[in-house]
């Protein structure tokens, strides 16, 4: 069964280990429908530019593909689903696309800061550019990291002809040094995407007060640039002082009790445990930090959860005053009330 050599041994850490690599399935199933929860109501938000909505979608799918090869791997490698050399071969690509998810993970939020950037230098008519930024930005994403991916399976296959007593380990539980190093970079993407949308934040306040006597569409994507990057900055800024406080455990793990944390020993896959519980707490933060500042987002998921409970739901933008459709007056006031109902506007 699933993580019975922990099991077996009674003592406290195996214990521990053995319940968090049980858990490690259902952690996935919930990360995945969440995820795509998530990604489907998104998806349904005009209000938010496609370009980010890309972006934004393709984070629950790397941290969903991020936990699944995790669990795959543990899966196949326990329960010897596969003869040699197909068994060598299947954790080759599972650790393939594992690292794969993980370097995409730190790329996208750099890729956020880019984004909006962008979308300032092209307030003039971004609103009505298409979906190429957005795709593009992620196509750069999925290279970049399936080079890195690439690099380090040459290592991979190092470890399978020298016949590591470690293999039957994940790529990253067998190199804790490279996964430090892999850690140190997510914490510097963080840290320039981070500092860009802090520099984004003050340049977009400064241009929406120059630009009040510009045409609506300019001034309604620059007010739409500073909500956004308001609300993304919390979440970046959150990932990025998360990163820094694992490099720093995670350097202290690796130099300093190296002797008593070796590799494959239980310590040393605690301490594995603990960082990606933590990398999956952090994706349930973020989806759900923006799924209650995004308003348009927030009032899809309260109509689904009033409709799942049965309760009716409340129009709050229905206006309740007679309209003369003859008079200008009372033609401007619905055509701006409607407004406000689609775009959220305060």
């Amino acid at each position: 069964m699933y993580a019975d050599e922990y099991c077996a041994t009674g003592k406290a850490l195996d214990l521990v280990l053995c319940c968090l690599h049980r858990s490690e399935p259902i952690g996935f199933v919930l990360s995945t429908l969440y995820g795509v929860y998530f990604v489907r109501q998104l998806s349904r938000i005009s209000v938010i530019h496609i370009n980010l909505r890309i972006i934004l979608c393709t984070i629950p799918v790397q941290y969903s593909t991020l936990s699944g090869t995790r669990v795959l791997y543990r899966i196949v490698t326990e329960n010897d689903l596969l003869p040699e050399p197909w068994i060598f071969i299947v954790r080759a690509l599972i650790d393939f696309v594992h690292r794969l998810a993980l370097n995409t993970c730190c790329l996208c939020i750099l890729t956020i800061g880019v984004e909006r950037a962008l979308a300032v230098i092209y307030r003039k008519d971004y609103e009505k550019r298409n979906a190429k930024i957005g795709t593009r930005l992620v196509i750069s994403v999925m290279i970049l990291g399936t080079m890195n991916s690439m690099v380090n399976s040459v290592l991979d296959l190092i470890d399978l002809f020298a016949g590591s007593n470690t293999y039957g380990l994940p790529y990253l539980d067998r190199h804790p040094v490279i996964s430090f190093y892999f850690i140190s970079s997510a914490s510097t993407f963080c840290i320039v995407g981070s500092s860009l949308t802090f520099v984004l934040s003050r340049i977009v306040k400064k241009i929406s007060r120059k630009e009040s006597k510009v045409d609506l569409s300019t001034r309604y994507q620059s007010m739409e640039n500073s909500d956004t990057v308001q609300t993304l900055l919390p979440t970046i800024v959150g990932y990025t002082v998360f990163c820094s406080f694992c490099e720093l455990f995670s350097a202290y793990v690796i130099y300093r009790d190296q002797d008593t944390c070796g590799v494959g020993t239980s310590c040393s896959e605690f301490f594995v445990e603990m960082s990606y519980i933590s990398i999956n707490c952090y994706h349930y933060l973020f989806l759900t930090w923006i799924s209650l500042k995004f308003k348009k987002l927030n009032r899809l998921i309260k109509n689904d959860i009033q409709r799942m409970l049965n309760v009716k739901q409340d129009n709050p933008y229905t206006i309740s005053r007679d309209i003369d459709r003859h008079s200008p007056v009372d033609q401007g006031y619905s055509y701006f009330q409607q407004l406000k109902a689609e775009w959220q506007v305060k």
